[in-house]
């Protein structure tokens, strides 16, 4: 995902953004230039599920799920302030950790 973010700061995003769509590769190129993304979404949602399976319900689960959801909203706002916004169409590192930061508080609510 960092790779991912270089890139897309790097020039990946204007070429995401404002390059011309004259073939199939370019007319596409939101979603080819997103499956970094989306397969990084994918793993921490794997990793997620089977942190919260290998553990009986309990209040300490509950109270590590926030700690740690707070650790990621505090780190989705120092990205989207200070290195890209948060862009589904990029797909980028801030989207990616918005997306877990919002999931995992719904399982604590849950």
């Amino acid at each position: 995902l960092v790779l991912h973010q270089s890139w897309l700061v790097g020039g990946g995003r204007d070429y995401v953004f404002y390059a011309a769509r004259t073939d199939l590769v370019s007319a596409n190129r939101e979603a080819l230039c997103g499956v970094l993304g989306f397969m990084g979404l994918f793993l921490l949602g794997i990793q997620m599920g089977h942190a919260l399976l290998s553990h009986p319900e309990s209040w300490l689960l509950v109270r590590r799920i926030l700690l740690g959801d707070g650790i990621v909203w505090g780190a989705v706002l120092l990205i989207h302030n200070w290195v890209d916004p948060i862009s589904r169409r990029t797909t980028n590192l801030a989207y990616v950790l918005f997306v877990v930061a919002v999931s995992a508080l719904l399982l604590a609510l849950l």
